[in-house]
């Protein structure tokens, strides 16, 4: 029996071992963070058990270790799932999946959707949506304030963000190596903080929509968007007038989405959720929008009685909205 227990301990030590290589191997994580990470060992040790080697590794000392980093493992990824999909069928996510649609259907220049809105209000969340959905398709990349004097900075951002490491000095040449890339198949292009551009960056952009088959969004604060607009009147007009697809303007948060967020994130009963939505979705004006309902949801799955009541919630809210 002590045999057969040793030999089915040290089976499940493999198994998980070698489990947690290929987590590791998928997200690109490397040997030393990963061991120091989640006590398992060294590098040697867990390279060893993760080939099958576990000849000299006293299993009833090393099983505990890995089941719990294996469990760590699993509770952070459903965690991230559920936070992939908590954002899937909210208005900015469906409202920007519907444009991006639209945009691939057009075989003319109007490919370009620009996103517009304050932190919190579901820009990002929405973009991920999109990833998700379309995976390597869509390239992103961030604006710097770099990007308004250089677009030598700019070109090279681009290109890192579609893998190209080794790069022309010129930025001629660097534009050119982009626009090759971006024609090898369709791709879509975001652009975040966007409000960080100038003059010659939306010139770029243009050039993109012109000489490539994507789509481009671009995103960033509504009252710097329109700064940039007053800047580079001229060449924010190209763009607006004849290249746009579609403007998203973001503002304030849905109550329906807030009824969403409680429900999912917070556990919160459909019902109740959908009584206290319109009032968290006021006190999440400018306080996060959607980023502040669901810091209330998880606070209230965390920390809130098992029987919560719509005014027990509403208290929770506000004592939170009064911390900001």
């Amino acid at each position: 029996m002590s045999k057969q227990h040793n030999s089915d301990t040290t089976k499940e030590l493999q198994i998980i071992a070698e489990n947690i290589r290929t987590w590791q191997l998928k997200k690109d994580i490397n040997n030393t963070a990963l061991c120091a990470n989640y006590d398992i060992g060294s590098t040697k040790t867990f390279l060893a058990l993760a080939d099958g080697n576990t000849a000299g590794y006293n299993p009833d000392r090393w099983l505990p270790k890995y089941r719990t980093a294996w469990n760590l493992i699993q509770a952070k990824e459903s965690s991230q799932l559920l936070e992939e999909t908590l954002y899937d069928d909210i208005y900015p996510a469906m409202r920007l999946r519907a444009a991006f649609a639209d945009a691939m259907r057009e075989t003319g220049n109007d490919r370009l959707i620009i996103i517009e809105g304050n932190p919190g209000c579901g820009k990002s969340s929405s973009v991920d949506c999109l990833v998700k959905r379309y995976g390597s398709r869509i390239i992103k990349a961030e604006a710097a304030e770099t990007w308004r004097d250089s677009i030598n900075a700019m070109l090279s951002d681009l290109l890192r963000a579609v893998g190209i490491k080794e790069q022309p000095v010129s930025g001629a040449a660097k534009l050119d190596k982009l626009i090759e890339v971006l024609c090898v198949r369709r791709r879509g292009l975001v652009i975040d903080e966007a409000h960080h551009m100038g003059p010659r960056g939306l010139n770029i952009v243009k050039t993109i929509i012109n000489r490539t088959p994507g789509e481009v969004i671009m995103m960033g604060l509504p009252v710097l968007l329109k700064r940039l607009e007053r800047d580079a009147y001229q060449e924010a007009r190209q763009l607006t007038l004849n290249r746009l697809c579609e403007r998203i303007k973001l503002s304030g948060v849905d109550p329906d989405d807030a009824a969403r967020i409680l429900e999912r994130t917070g556990g919160i009963p459909a019902d109740i959720a959908q009584e206290v939505s319109g009032t968290i979705a006021t006190l999440a004006t400018d306080r996060g929008a959607l980023k502040f309902v669901a810091r209330v949801a998880r606070h209230i799955a965390n920390y809130g009685e098992p029987t919560e009541t719509p005014d027990s919630i509403i208290k929770h809210a506000t004592r939170i909205a009064a911390k900001r």
